[in-house]
């Protein structure tokens, strides 16, 4: 099992992203009170094992890649396409404003 033992699924999952440097903060929905509880303890876990990311990286690669990696863009040509919108957005309300 990649999951560490005592570790929730959201848990791991949660800490996973965080561990991102791209990522500042992560946003997860709870309908209950206990499940804000859990999301939040996601922060103080500690980071994950590299045997635990080797093995998220393994099921990526047997089970979800072939089907979703294709569309992804570089992190690069997504970061210059948003503030190529984020610019034409401020000079559109420059001008108009």
């Amino acid at each position: 099992a990649v999951c560490p033992p005592g570790w929730t699924l959201t848990q791991f999952a949660l800490r996973w992203i965080l561990m991102h440097d791209a990522v500042t903060c992560a946003i997860p929905g709870a309908k209950r009170p206990a499940q804000v509880d859990e999301n939040c303890a996601s922060a103080d876990l500690p980071a994950l094992s590299e045997a635990a990311m080797a093995g998220v990286r393994r099921i990526y690669d047997a089970h979800i890649r072939e089907q979703v990696h294709h569309r992804w863009k570089p992190c690069d040509a997504l970061c210059r396409e948003w503030l190529g919108r984020r610019y034409s957005l401020s000079c559109s309300v420059a001008v108009t404003g």
